[in-house]
Formats: structure tokens, C-alpha cells, sequence
């Protein structure tokens, strides 16, 4: 949904704020006013003009950080407050107001898109500062082997937030003037489109500049200097495929299986021949290769800690690549214990089931029953662990074109494994006959509800996740009402280097009333969802999840965590 607002800084210029804030009511939109820590007088009208006007949200910084420092404030309130494009206006005056009807319209006609500013000056402005601004240019120019970026000084600019935002939490920006600079370098870089536009400036006789010629042109050459030399490895991002901006659209059922068969089955021969231990300093380099060279994952991941950060009010690891890296590491440990459960069970010798009792109901009613995973964790551990407790029947449902390579190195690797496993591209008459039939011998299928089915015909139910929307698939609920058997919610989680094993009664059975069906479904999916955003919490590192999963992808709003 497109929903701009205007971002003004100021600091010590309230008179001249005054005014651009009045020109700006006009359009009737919201406006953030980020005092920058004015001096008494100053912040005083500041706070009268915010609470005269409905419109004016005041954001008052305790020190003052620099342009660039009010702006990235400014910025992160509005994503807070559930905006989606934050036009960042100077509070000075300098620009011609006239043209944000033309902002705004690019902004609306491709929402994606970058707005920006470039100034036509008349006399008032600077020798000295028109000279400069030529120099910017060209280290511009060479930093993004591009003339795209037609001026990278100017602050009139319309941000996509999400975008915007999702940089400021990777990369620590300059909070000076070198700010303008090298936040559209940087978003240049991540492949975000960018649309120009002209502003004529004015520069007052009478006006107050904070620009500090030696201090920010000494920052300036250092931004630039910094810049340069990053310059050759994001090139080399964008050409193979490691940078840019969340791709959307790719349904996590139709992307390709990464890897090769011959690597994976390399591995698991290492561990069957020497051992496991030996077997383990291979998962870094894997993982490192899939981490470098997996876009769409390494973006999803990024997405989902950044959405965690945020609704824990910081509490969970910081969004960037180190915390990425560290999940795509702990995702490939967990996917070798896969392989360790079967060949070597007992060497998972730390196994917390505090709910084994439970799961001993579960198989033992007769009923049969349904159990609901997550991609959190080590879903593939349920069977090995209840053969391990002498546990039998439990028939695991696997989308077999995403999962071929993995599971059929480690049904080479250990035959057992492959035992009541059910591949299945998509559920028919077939599949719900055949999971009816192992209900009724009093067995238990094993399913995950966290990925949504590959067609879009309404098969799926919104429930809020970790602050935002999500689609949630309504297939394991409307399957338990078929099925006729109570249903358990299961997770095994990484736990002081072994496992701890949670296990929840989700229902004595579900019941789907044709009036009240889509309502009832709503509620069920928004348990899951409950009970998979507090597992989150506490284990950040350990949801699994490498697809867009709140696609389309909303601008998320914190509520913090649920208590």
C-alpha cells in the first residue's frame, strides 16, 4: 500500500521551518519533524508548531547527530509508524516545494522506486560549493561505474522505506553531510531503481548553514575514499548475483533445489567412513559456498532477522550478515545431524523430551493423530528420535521436487530412512485417501504449516508473525477436520549442544462449521502462528525459512513480543 509522509530535519532552524512546514500541510500528509537537538528557543517553537498541527509527529533527538544522523531517525519512525515512502524535505527552504506533486506521482506509479532530486541553481548559490558538488559527481561516477546518479548531494529525495530501511540496519551511514552521498551509492549498489526529477534551490541571503567546510570536507573525501574501495566487491556482488534488493514473486515450491547430489553424497561418505567428526569441518565450507551464491536465501534471512530485531525492540540478534551467516551455519549443522540421527543415533546423546509422555498419547489413543511442524529446528529428528524411544508409525508428508537431492543422499546413506516417507507434489484425493488410511491403523502424519501451497486459489489464511502480516496455508487444518484425530504441534530444537524436543496438544480434534469455517480457520492459524513467533523469539537463530515469507511484503509495524 502506498503511503508517503514527509521526513524534515532541523536543527536551530525554526524560523525557516516554520514556514516550509506550512507550505508542506498543504498537501495534507503526514510529517515527521526530527529535531536534531536544538537549543532551548529553537527546540520550544519546534514543539508549539507539533502541537498545533495534527499532522506533525515531533521526534526530538537527546544529542545532536548531523543531518545525516536526523534523517536516519526520521526514516526509521516513519517505517515504525507504518509508512511506506518518507519524502525527506530540508527544513531550510532551499527547495521548490511546487514539484512534490511530481514525487509523489512517480513514487505511486512504481512504488519500488527511488525519487530523486537533482538542483537547478540560480546565482545565489556558492562558487565554492558548485565546484565541490562537480567533484562529488565524478567519485560518484566511478564508484558506481554509472552516470545514473545525476546528484548525490541533494536532500529532496522520496524514499522507499522498506529498502531504505533494510540498509540502514546492515550498514552504519555517515550521521554528517556526508550522509546524502553515500546512501544513494549505496542503495544504487543494491540494484534499487532510482527516477530523477529537477528542483530549482535557492540559497537565502540571510539563511543558516551547518555545513563546516574543513570538518565535512574532510568527512566528504573520507566517504568517498571508503566508497572507492568498496567499490570492486560490490561490482563483483552485483555481477554474480550476491547484492541487490529482495527479489519477490519466486514461490518457495517452485525454486530449483540448490546443491549437487555429488557433494552432499560426498559428505555423508566421509562421515560414514571416518566418522563424523571428521565429517564436520566440511559444513563451513558448504555452507560459505550456499551463503555467497544463494541470493534469494541470504535475502529472505536477512528480511526475517530484521523483522525479529524489530519486534523484539532489539532484543534478538542484530539483522547483518554476520547473524545471517551464523543461521545458514547452524542450518547446515542441523541438516548433518539429519544425517547423524540415522547413521548414529546415540551420538545425539544430549536429548531433552520433557513431553515424552505426550507423544507416548499421541501414538498410543488409537485414534491416530496429526502432527504439525515448522521449518524451525530439526523436523527430521521427530523420526529418528521416536525410533530412537521405540516409538513406530509416524509418516512423514515431504515436498519431494524441493527435497530430492537431500533426501535421497541420506536414503542411500541409511535406508531406514526412507521408511514411511510420503512425496507428494500436491495434495489430492489420493494423498488425503492414503493419510486417512494411516490414521485409521492409529498412526500419526507428520506435517509442517508454515509454507503456504503453490496455488493461488485462497488456500491460505493471514495471521500476524513477528509484527506484520503473514499467509499462512489452512491445509493442515482443513486435513486435521478430515482426518478426524487430534492434532500436536511439534518442534526439536538445538539445545546446549543436543536437542530439546517440545510437544503440544493443539486440539482433541478440529471441527470446521460451514458458517463459522473461515473465522474458525482464522483462529487456528493464528495459534500456530502464536506458538511459531514465540519459538522464534527464543531460538532466532533456528527458523529455517530461505523464501519471501511475508510476501506480498508489507511494511512491518512492531508490537512487540507477545507476553
Amino acid at each position: 500500500m502506498y503511503k508517503p509522509c514527509f521526513i524534515v530535519p532541523s536543527y536551530n532552524h525554526s524560523a525557516a521551518a516554520v514556514g516550509t512546514m506550512a507550505r508542506l500541510s498543504a498537501h495534507g500528509l503526514p510529517l515527521i519533524l526530527v529535531d536534531d537537538a536544538s537549543d532551548a528557543p529553537n527546540a520550544a517553537i519546534l514543539a508549539q508548531v507539533a502541537a498545533e498541527n495534527p499532522l506533525v509527529k515531533l521526534v526530538v533527538l537527546p544529542i545532536n547527530l548531523g543531518k545525516g544522523g536526523a534523517v536516519m531517525a526520521g526514516l526509521r519512525a516513519a517505517r515504525s509508524a507504518g509508512f511506506s515512502h518518507g519524502m525527506q524535505v530540508d527544513a531550510d527552504g532551499q527547495h521548490d516545494l511546487s514539484v512534490l506533486k511530481d514525487f509523489f506521482a512517480a513514487g505511486r506509479e512504481s512504488p519500488e522506486t527511488m525519487v530523486c532530486g537533482y538542483p537547478v541553481y540560480d546565482a545565489s548559490i556558492p562558487m565554492g560549493r558548485k565546484l565541490g558538488r562537480y567533484l562529488t559527481h565524478f567519485w560518484v561516477w566511478v564508484e558506481t561505474m554509472s552516470f545514473e546518479i545525476k546528484d548525490s548531494m541533494c536532500g529532496f529525495r522520496l524514499y522507499p522505506l522498506e529498502a531504505t530501511c533494510a540498509l540502514l540496519d546492515e550498514q552504519t551511514l555517515p550521521s554528517r553531510m556526508s550522509f546524502d552521498i553515500e546512501i544513494v551509492v549505496r542503495l544504487h549498489w543494491r540494484g534499487v531503481p532510482m527516477a530523477w526529477r529537477p528542483v530549482r534551490v535557492t540559497y537565502p541571503v540571510d539563511g543558516k548553514s551547518h555545513f563546516k567546510p574543513l570538518l565535512d570536507n574532510v568527512l566528504i573525501s573520507w566517504t568517498h575514499t571508503r566508497l572507492a574501495c568498496a567499490m570492486p566487491w560490490n561490482l563483483a556482488c552485483r555481477a554474480f548475483g550476491l547484492g541487490g534488493v529482495p527479489r519477490r514473486g519466486t514461490h518457495w515450491a517452485r525454486a530449483k533445489e540448490r546443491g549437487s547430489r555429488w557433494g552432499l553424497a560426498f559428505t555423508s561418505w566421509v562421515h560414514r567412513c571416518f566418522g563424523r567428526w571428521l565429517a564436520l569441518p566440511l559444513i563451513p565450507l558448504i555452507v560459505t559456498y550456499f551463503f555467497l551464491t544463494g541470493g534469494t536465501a541470504r535475502r529472505a534471512t536477512l528480511d526475517y532477522l530484521r523483522r525479529l530485531h524489530q519486534f523484539t525492540e532489539g532484543q534478538s540478534p542484530r539483522p547483518g550478515w554476520w547473524n545471517a551467516y551464523r543461521l545458514f551455519l547452524k542450518f547446515g549443522f542441523s541438516a548433518h545431524d539429519k544425517l547423524t540421527a540415522w547413521l548414529d543415533p546415540w551420538l545425539i546423546a544430549e536429548l531433552d523430551f520433557p513431553d515424552i509422555d505426550m507423544m507416548r498419547e499421541a501414538r498410543a489413543n488409537g485414534r491416530g493423530a496429526l502432527i504439525i511442524g515448522a521449518h524451525l529446528g530439526n523436523l527430521e529428528m521427530m523420526r529418528a528420535v521416536a525410533a530412537r524411544y521405540g516409538f513406530t508409525g509416524f509418516h512423514a508428508v515431504v515436498h519431494f521436487a524441493h527435497a530430492a537431492k537431500f533426501t535421497g543422499t541420506i536414503k542411500d546413506a541409511a535406508p531406514a530412512s526412507a521408511q514411511d516417507i510420503i512425496h507428494v507434489c500436491s495434495f489430492g484425493p489420493e494423498t488425503a485417501i492414503r493419510l486417512r488410511e494411516i490414521i485409521d491403523r492409529g498412526e500419526c502424519v507428520v506435517i509442517v504449516g508454515d509454507r503456504t501451497p503453490q496455488s493461488e486459489n485462497g488456500q491460505t489464511v493471514s495471521a500476524d508473525f513477528l509484527g506484520a502480516p503473514a499467509e499462512f496455508p489452512r491445509g493442515p487444518f482443513v486435513l486435521a477436520a478430515a482426518l478426524e484425530c487430534p492434532v500436536y504441534l511439534f518442534f526439536c530444537l538445538g539445545h546446549n549442544g543436543g536437542y530439546k524436543v517440545v510437544v503440544e496438544k493443539f486440539a482433541d480434534q478440529i471441527s470446521l462449521p460451514r458458517a463459522q469455517r473461515a473465522e474458525v480457520l482464522a483462529q487456528l492459524a493464528r495459534r500456530y502462528a502464536a506458538k511459531l513467533e514465540q519459538l522464534c523469539v527464543a531460538h532466532p537463530l533456528q527458523w529455517f525459512n530461505f523464501f519471501d515469507f511475508w510476501q506480498p511484503r508489507p511494511t512491518p509495524v512492531s508490537h512487540g513480543p507477545r507476553k
